[in-house]
């Protein structure tokens, strides 16, 4: 992410404000003493502090990019790298630049690094390691330049907003096992390539002659080829209904995406299904890119709805389904889905129960 950053606003250093208050006490001394060398210092200090501010909010050139992984574990340390860019023609001023995720609570801590002047055209990397601190997702992030102007006596600050998506996951925790090998009852559920025999079809342009079946062929009179796949690993629909901040709450978080992650591993077809506040859901099949986002947005306790339980009741097929959900909504949540349990098709886990 590079951006160019616009001028914000400009303010008195330490020592800048000190001066400040003796340029009127020399220009009053000068008018009461008519010493033309009191009234030139006064002066030539007023000068300084004009190319102070001039160097501090028009001398810029420079871009800021930062490197940060997309998907971040809370608790694991990572390594965020800032490159500056001086692409001006003239030397660049020492600048401190911050970073931090746009967010509803702090993911990151404050992330600061000072750049020292660069040469035209130069660029330098700056490293630090930050740890992720809380769970969440972030859309956009906020740089902050500071630039000090020469002399030491005004600086600006610059600030922008760019677009950065970034995941933070819950920490690491041990997966619970759960049946998924069984597979779905026959004719239902994913099907993926394997090498038993599926099924006998007749002859499309494209398919090999090792695959041409004989004696259907014979049998039927038209030309026939085997298919070979395998039935999929049992699928695993992960229902997330909790309160952000429960500490009981974020433990089973962290044990569903372990959950999860192992079972997309093993071959499993996996769903998760959130409710939203606003209506809508955050809910798909999930993959070792995407099975994270809803366990990171996780915010408030919205039960689900009638489109949210007929998404579980379609992709729940003879698999499992697992339940994050605070303690408090362990009941509600049973008389939801007691009709889906009472069909003997799906096995319903209470991670609340294991816990």
């Amino acid at each position: 992410m590079t951006r160019r950053l616009a001028r914000h606003s400009a303010s008195l250093t330490r020592d800048g404000a000190v001066g400040l208050v003796v340029i009127p006490m020399l220009f009053m001394l000068a008018a009461r003493s008519h010493n033309v060398w009191v009234q030139g210092a006064a002066c030539a200090l007023t000068a300084v502090y004009v190319v102070s501010w001039l160097t501090a909010a028009f001398i810029a050139g420079c871009t800021y990019t930062i490197f940060l992984d997309t998907v971040l574990v809370v608790g694991v340390p990572t390594r965020v790298r800032f490159r500056v860019h001086n692409k001006s023609r003239w030397r660049s001023l020492p600048v401190v630049v911050e970073y931090s995720l746009v967010a509803d609570r702090d993911l990151l801590p404050p992330m600061t690094v000072y750049c020292d002047p660069l040469p035209a055209g130069a660029h330098t990397d700056l490293e630090l390691t930050v740890t992720p601190q809380a769970r969440g997702e972030a859309v956009n992030g906020c740089w902050s330049v500071q630039r000090v102007g020469a002399f030491g006596l005004v600086s600006s600050r610059l600030t922008r907003t760019a677009k950065r998506h970034v995941v933070v996951a819950p920490p690491f925790a041990e997966p619970i096992e759960l049946p998924l090998r069984g597979g779905a009852r026959p004719g239902r559920g994913r099907v993926v390539p394997g090498l038993d025999v599926w099924a006998a079809r007749e002859w499309r342009p494209g398919d090999a002659v090792r695959h041409v079946h004989w004696r259907s062929t014979a049998r039927t009179g038209s030309l026939m080829v085997i298919e070979r796949a395998e039935q999929a690993h049992g699928s695993l629909v992960v229902l997330i209904v909790g309160l952000a901040g429960e500490p009981q709450f974020e433990a089973q978080l962290a044990v569903a995406a372990a959950t999860a992650e192992r079972a997309i591993t093993e071959g499993a077809d996996c769903y998760v299904w959130l409710e939203q506040s606003n209506g809508g859901g955050c809910g798909g099949r999930r993959t070792h890119e995407s099975y994270l986002v809803p366990f990171a947005r996780a915010e408030a306790a919205v039960l689900p709805s009638e489109r949210g339980l007929a998404h579980l009741a379609a992709h729940v097929d003879s698999g499992v389904l697992l339940v994050v959900a605070s303690r408090s909504l362990v009941p509600a949540m049973r008389a939801q889905l007691a009709p889906l349990e009472a069909t003997g098709e799906v096995e319903i886990v209470y991670l609340a129960d294991r816990l």
